[in-house]
């Protein structure tokens, strides 16, 4: 039987995945100019277009063997189903190509349903970083999203459940729900177990500074903030009064008001 030489065989295998590459490319920009036609004309940048693109073939062989199973209808209808719920978390607001950094090919094809997420940096508190989805994808976002500039995201979430993480300047907050997702509402059972805890802080008199673990907190009282399960110690201070303290070891899902009238600080007569 006669053999082509390693190099002639070479070039016909780099021939041929270069044509498989073009096809995919061709097939994969008639999915998303249909999406955006039946997705009422809201659409990616240009650059965004390519940028897929090129993120489709960076992507791992188990994702793009996945995308070529698929039919073309399919990967439309996912397009579509994730413009939609962007253009609810965008709320109207510019779309550039920073703010389409939470799509992600591999998670095309999976029984999962995209779920519109709006955040908003507290005061001036910019967003470092977000995860999101039931794999826990890191998520591209502008950097220094300040207050001024919420961030809308469409994130992918099973039955399971919906991760979310946040970090900016101040630290991180990350919870976990979990329930069942119908017509676009996340309904979450009471026996399911629930990530993350949450801390309501008051005190009277208002407006005192509280600190988590030693750490300044950026808002004075009264306030509600997300905090790892583990211990937590919560102290309220203002200028004139008692400091108040306390402290808690929280578990998974916890709840815990700490509230504390504080005490005037009273001046010795001369």
């Amino acid at each position: 039987m006669k053999t082509f030489p390693f190099y002639i065989s070479a070039g016909i295998t780099l021939m041929l995945a270069c044509g498989a590459a073009l096809a995919d490319d061709a097939r994969l920009a008639v999915a998303l100019e249909n999406a955006h036609s039946k997705s009422g004309g809201f659409t990616w940048p240009e650059e965004t277009r390519q940028e897929l693109l090129t993120e489709y073939h960076s992507a791992s062989a188990e994702t793009k063997s996945k995308i070529e199973r698929l039919p073309q209808e399919t990967i439309t209808g996912e397009l579509v189903a994730y413009l939609t719920a962007k253009e609810k978390s965008l709320a109207g607001n510019s779309r550039t190509n920073a703010e389409f950094g939470d799509f992600k090919w591999e998670n095309v094809g999976r029984d999962w349903q995209w779920q519109s997420i709006r955040l908003q940096a507290v005061d001036t508190v910019p967003i470092r970083e977000v995860t999101a989805g039931p794999n826990k994808t890191p998520l591209h976002i502008r950097r220094n999203l300040g207050a001024s500039e919420p961030l809308g995201l469409a994130i992918p979430c099973s039955k399971q459940g919906l991760f979310l993480s946040v970090v900016t300047d101040k630290g991180k907050v990350s919870w976990t729900m979990y329930g069942v997702v119908e017509n676009n509402v996340l309904t979450t059972p009471i026996d399911f177990p629930q990530e993350g805890c949450r801390v309501d802080v008051k005190s009277i008199p208002a407006a005192a500074d509280v600190y988590f673990n030693g750490n300044k907190f950026h808002r004075l009282t009264d306030v509600k903030v997300a905090r790892d399960a583990g211990p937590c110690k919560v102290k309220i201070q203002k200028e004139g009064y008692e400091p108040s303290e306390a402290e808690k070891d929280l578990v998974d899902g916890e709840t815990w008001e700490f509230k504390a009238e504080l005490k005037p600080i009273h001046k010795k007569q001369p």
